[in-house]
């Protein structure tokens, strides 16, 4: 079963401890279900592992990307209601981007996502 998006796709990391050693885990939640799309547990946070956190969202929703896409393409520019991915400023999530949805969907990037003063202001993304 593939999950409908239904709001912008945030892209977060969170720090974990797992017996006394550093972890990351890459998460990718739809903000209008809450739903969490992807999700990566990996002990660095480099780009290729962004690269391959990706390539799973892309492999759950990337059909789902590319037929908003479609739907979209025969608008003006200003007008296209594309897929939004949001992300802090970490250079791998925009790499990981760029490699699989740039043509397809928008990305927000550098927005500080636990901020709440900036979750106000992409509202007008979507």
């Amino acid at each position: 079963m593939k999950p409908r998006i239904k709001g912008r796709v945030h892209t977060d990391e969170i720090y974990a401890k797992v017996k006394g050693k550093r972890y990351y885990s890459v998460n990718s939640v739809d903000s209008g279900t809450k739903y969490n799309l992807a999700a990566t547990f990996t002990k660095h946070r480099t780009k290729k592992k962004c690269r391959e956190h990706f390539k799973k969202l892309r492999d759950k929703i990337g059909d789902q990307v590319k037929e908003v896409c479609k739907e979209e393409k025969d608008k003006p520019v200003k007008e296209r209601k594309l897929i939004v991915f949001v992300s802090d400023k970490f250079e791998g999530y925009k790499i990981g981007f760029t490699y699989c949805f740039y043509r397809f969907a928008t990305l927000v990037h550098g927005v500080p996502i636990a901020c709440k003063k900036y979750a106000l202001n992409i509202t007008i993304m979507r």
